[in-house]
């Protein structure tokens, strides 16, 4: 059977990727499938629905400003899904989304607080220097994901392991 994590968008469907390798699960163990937008997952068609089970799905969105619990009660309720089959940015429990997340991470990252600093500086919000860490970890070789003990990353590998357990490296 195929195991399916849904998300948002391409962003989040490349970082998805880049940490279920780091937490080392074998290529293809795991489809991570752009949904494009929150309302493809939120209101989804029926018959898109349809081609998963709970077994094989995972769902990962952003908080944004919405209410953690109603956004939950509605993925429940659209894919008949449980609590744990679902994973909302960053922590499962407070507003944010994925750039709050790689936000901390970047932030932990030596390699980048003189690009963090400069930034600030310069009167950056938080999502511009997300999205300058970003392209510096995808354009810049040996910039890794080497910081787990992060209690937001680690929450988010758990809940991946918890899902897909007969995967666990």
């Amino acid at each position: 059977m195929e195991n399916f994590i849904l998300c948002e968008g391409i962003s989040d469907k490349e970082f998805l990727k880049q940490l279920i390798k780091k937490i080392g699960y074998p290529d293809k163990a795991i489809f991570v499938k752009n949904m494009k937008g929150k309302p493809k997952i939120t209101h989804a068609e029926q018959t898109v629905v349809d081609n998963y089970t709970e077994d094989n799905v995972l769902i990962i969105v952003d908080a944004d400003n919405d209410n953690v619990i109603a956004l939950r009660e509605t993925i429940k309720a659209k894919w008949n899904i449980t609590d744990d089959r679902i994973f909302i940015m960053p922590n499962n429990q407070n507003e944010g989304c994925l750039e709050t997340l790689m936000l901390n991470f970047y932030k932990k990252a030596n390699f980048l607080q003189p690009l963090i600093i400069y930034l600030k500086e310069k009167n950056c919000d938080d999502k511009a220097i997300v999205a300058a860490c970003r392209f510096c970890y995808k354009e810049l070789p040996g910039i890794q994901f080497n910081n787990f003990g992060d209690p937001l990353f680690d929450s988010l590998k758990a809940t991946i392991q918890q899902n897909f357990p007969l995967l666990n490296p």
